[in-house]
Parts: C-alpha cells; structure tokens; sequence
C-alpha cells in the first residue's frame, strides 16, 4: 500500500511549476513598470511641449533656438530649452539674456542675484516637472571639467567663474544617478538631460556631406557637447549617437519621416527625398531607460 504524501518527483513539479509562475508574473510586473516610466516620460514631455506652445505665442511666434553658443564653453540645445521655459536659476527667463551663458556671465547683466526682477518672463513649467540641475551635478564636476567644453553650470554657487549663472538643463524621469544638493547634505535622484534641437528654416535634409550638418533642418551639434560628456554615471561609456562611425548617420535616420516627401533644388537639379518629423517645430529626446541616447528605449515627443 502506497503511504500518503508526495513523492520527491510531485514536489519537484510543483516547485518548478510555481517558478515558472513567478518567473512569468515578475516579467509582466516588470514590463508594467517599463510601460508606466515610458509614459510618465512622455507625460513630462508633453508638459514641456506646452510650456513651449505658450512660449512659441509669446515670443512673436519663435521657438527658442538650440544653437551651440561659445568661444569656450558652449551653451547647448538643452540648456536653451531650459533657459527658456524656467530661466537659468529656475526664477524665469531674463529678457537681457544672449542665451550664450558663458558671454553673459562675463557682461555681468543677465541673471545677477539680487537685482530686480523686472526682465524676467513668467515661468512656462513647474519646477516639478522640468527637473532642473546643471551639468555638474548630472555628471559630476571631474567629467564636466575634463571635457572642456560644455557650460557646466554653478554647481555650489561659490566659485568665481560661474558665480552669476547656473545654466541649468531640464532632466528626465529616469531617476539613477544620485546628486548632493549644495549647502545642505540632502541627496535626491536625478535623470540625464533632455536635448532640445529646433528645425531650421530651410529644406536642406542632406548630412552625407559633414559640412553641410550644421545648415540641415536639424542639427546634430546643437547638444554635441553634452552627448561627449558620455552616459552619466558611467562616462565612458559612449551613446551609440556620438559613436564616431556611424552616430551622426543613426541620428538623422531616426528622424525621417517615411511618408513624406521633401524637394531639394540644388545644382544638380530636383531631388525627392523624405522629409524628417516635426521639421516645422522640434525634437525633445529623454535617453530613457538605459541612459543612452541612441537606442530603441529613448523618449521623444516625435509621433511615428
């Protein structure tokens, strides 16, 4: 007569049996919370795109430009983007500003501590939503100073160089890296930056030729700077976007528009080729997930 009981083959089956249970409800639980990041992320861009609408009817019809400002320094897209809607301290836009951070902070007039604020536009975005730190903050000071290249922003508002402006970018959801706030020990989490590129008057869509990048309806270099600086966290590694073979090729191509048509007229006569999205506005791109810009989790307020 058979005792009653399990036999060790039945509690192997069942084992594995709830395993696989557990294996299948934790990836459905992790791909609930991928889904809901990706949508708070957009949520966050779509706050921006009316923070920028009310600009775009304010400013006699512009969107703010995304040029790489400098001799030096440069003032890239994302910084511009966040100049624009919450100023470079988070108070407002100074109408004195030459969106060129390291040229106002020499003028001394733009941005000043303690001067009336009698320029300053109203805020377009919440603080909440724009997520606003500076590049030294994002990336640590080491990294920002070894590029040499990029605005880094008033990190502890100490020092000499940068003691008016704080440049800051707005940052995405994607909350990894931890910063400790200055003059206090408080430690928050904080996103990569979201780049800012606006579209050109112009019908030029051809980056074959590198000399031709910076006159394209959108230019790659307005937010070089930034994407040089690596993944923050982990600097050396390199955003598929700034890879030297084939970043600046991926980069166009992902905004290329397959059912639209663009006619360039040039010397060699008519050209028909596609015309990229949203080439009467902008493009604003979250890095995502994996803090890359590049790959197939980045965030952008592109409808494809």
């Amino acid at each position: 007569m058979r005792k009653k009981g399990f036999t060790i083959i039945e509690l192997l089956v069942v084992i594995s049996i709830i395993a696989m249970l557990i294996a299948i409800l934790g990836a459905g639980i992790f791909s609930a919370k991928d889904a809901a990041k990706v949508l708070q992320q957009r949520c966050q861009l779509r706050e921006i795109e009316i923070g920028m609408e009310l600009w775009y009817n304010e400013q006699d019809g512009e969107y703010p430009e995304s040029e790489s400002l400098g001799d030096t320094l440069y003032t890239n897209g994302a910084h511009h983007l966040a100049e624009a809607l919450i100023g470079r301290d988070g108070h407002g836009f100074d109408r004195k500003s030459t969106w060129d951070a390291e040229l106002d902070e020499a003028s001394g007039l733009p941005y000043i501590s303690g001067e009336p604020w009698a320029d300053r536009e109203g805020m377009y975005l919440s603080s909440k939503v724009a997520r606003g730190f500076q590049l030294a903050q994002i990336y640590g000071e080491t990294v920002v100073s070894d590029s040499g290249s990029v605005y880094p922003g008033d990190f502890d508002e100490l020092g000499t160089a940068t003691e008016n402006n704080t440049a800051m970018v707005l940052t995405d959801v994607y909350t990894e890296n931890k910063v400790t706030m200055p003059f206090s020990d408080k430690t928050v989490k904080v996103g990569s930056p979201i780049l800012y590129y606006k579209a050109k008057s112009t019908n030029m869509y051809d980056w074959s030729d590198d000399t031709n990048i910076e006159k394209s309806i959108f230019n790659y270099y307005d937010n070089y700077e930034i994407m040089e600086l690596g993944k923050a966290g982990e600097p050396i590694v390199e955003h598929p976007f700034f890879t030297a073979a084939t970043g600046i090729e991926s980069f166009y191509e992902e905004w290329i528009d397959p059912k639209s048509r663009l006619i360039d007229l040039d010397d060699d006569g008519v050209e028909e080729t596609h015309a990229p999205y949203n080439k009467e506005s902008y493009i604003l791109l979250s890095a995502g997930k994996d803090g890359l810009y590049g790959t197939r989790d980045d965030v952008t307020n592109v409808s494809k």
